[in-house]
């Protein structure tokens, strides 16, 4: 669980220095990397891997979950330059996804 906190921790500071491109961007289209496409799939999944660890009463199925995302927030950082003064809108989706990200991994971790 450290890791996930501390990738938490990663994604809150990214935004806390990005102030100057709010409002941030959600249209996606210029989220074209393997990476970003990953990160936008395990989001969309969020809701049903709760419903099915509930359902099943396999509560692993969370914690792979938050583990996977955490691997996938950390690759994103390494190979995507999230800030990038030159390509506004590719920093404010990328920002986008950076929020969506936090807020997901926070509600996982919270269960």
């Amino acid at each position: 669980m450290y890791y996930a906190q501390y990738t938490h921790a990663r994604l809150c500071g990214i935004l806390n220095n990005a102030k100057a491109f709010f409002p941030l961007d959600y249209a996606c289209s210029s989220l074209t990397t393997d990476t970003e496409k990953d990160l936008l799939i395990l989001l969309k999944d969020y809701p049903n891997v709760i419903k099915a660890a509930t359902l099943e009463m396999e509560p692993y199925k969370v914690t792979n979950y938050i583990h996977t995302l955490s691997q996938t927030i950390n690759e994103f950082y390494t190979k995507c330059r999230v800030i990038d003064d030159q390509n506004v809108i590719l920093t404010k989706e990328r920002l986008g996804l950076v929020e969506a990200c936090r807020d997901v991994l926070a509600s996982a971790l919270s269960l």
